[in-house]
């Protein structure tokens, strides 16, 4: 099994991941960008802290995977099984004992080396990356509020509950999205084709951020969120739609679980593997 390690089961909850650890040697704990900016920002530079939440984790690092950075992942392609296999970074998950190390030599000798100075600068990127997005988020919010009635508004809002038509809707939007975002990040001329879309990062990332642009209008609208709580939620959406390719995440965040589900539920159906028409509802995690 593979599982994506959220930021809460990395330095708080290191119970539940020693546990999935020692399960099996064939259980792997997967690293990404966003969680180790996310530490460096909470913690500041301080080494001792990352090494802290790192060290269950250094003890099997033949079980640990690192995973290329979003700017890298949306230029992917391949069937859900390649893109698996290509998301990960080989270089970095082979250095990871090194890096390891270099963050516990960082913090008896108060400098950072190559290998950390690397992993910082990595993430750093990482963070303007999801930076430029927050406005993107808002805006698609509008185009998709747009989409409905009122009446299909007043549903979305009052009973968590999506009906068809909505869930339809709904699958358009992701569409456009992400041919739209493919368009623009595209240094080539490459087309890619319909069947071929949904296995791409950006279709993922366009089926995460319509999710939670859904789950908001219980709330009121993006417009009204912090710009630092959006980057706070737009780490927990790359949680997802990186985890959407392997076996879930690691977390005991309830909303992120739950937005996971409802992610997954979404991706079959925006890929037609589930028909709109046959599906009753989707039911929404709460807040």
């Amino acid at each position: 099994m593979k599982l994506i390690i959220d930021k809460n089961a990395l330095s708080q909850n290191q119970d539940q991941l020693k546990k999935f650890i020692s399960a099996s040697r064939h259980n792997y704990a997967i690293l990404t960008d966003g969680l180790l900016e996310e530490s460096l920002k909470d913690k500041g530079t301080k080494a001792a802290h990352i090494s802290r939440d790192l060290s269950v984790l250094s003890r099997v690092p033949s079980q640990v995977l690192i995973l290329k950075s979003p700017i890298s992942a949306i230029k992917l392609r391949g069937s859900k099984k390649e893109m698996a296999r290509k998301l990960i970074d080989v270089d970095k998950t082979k250095t990871f004992s090194l890096f390891y190390k270099d963050i516990t030599l960082s913090n008896l000798n108060d400098k950072y080396s190559s290998h950390f100075s690397f992993m910082q600068y990595s993430s750093i990127n990482t963070r303007r990356y999801l930076e430029t997005k927050i406005s993107f988020l808002q805006e698609d919010q509008k185009k998709l509020i747009d989409s409905f009635t009122e009446n299909e508004l007043l549903d979305i809002r009052k009973g968590l509950v999506f009906t068809n038509d909505i869930i339809q809707k709904f699958t358009n939007s992701v569409y456009d999205m992400a041919f739209s975002l493919n368009k623009q990040q595209s240094t080539s001329t490459e087309t890619i084709k319909l069947k071929d879309l949904p296995q791409t990062f950006n279709f993922r990332l366009a089926v995460c951020q319509q999710a939670y642009s859904l789950v908001h209008l219980q709330n009121g609208t993006l417009a009204d969120v912090g710009s630092e709580r959006l980057l706070h939620d737009l780490y927990d959406m790359f949680y997802i739609v990186y985890a959407s390719y392997y076996d879930g995440i690691l977390s005991q965040d309830k909303k992120l679980n739950g937005l996971f589900k409802l992610v997954n539920l979404l991706i079959r159906c925006a890929n037609r593997e589930l028909s709109p028409h046959k599906t009753t509802c989707f039911i929404c995690p709460t807040n």
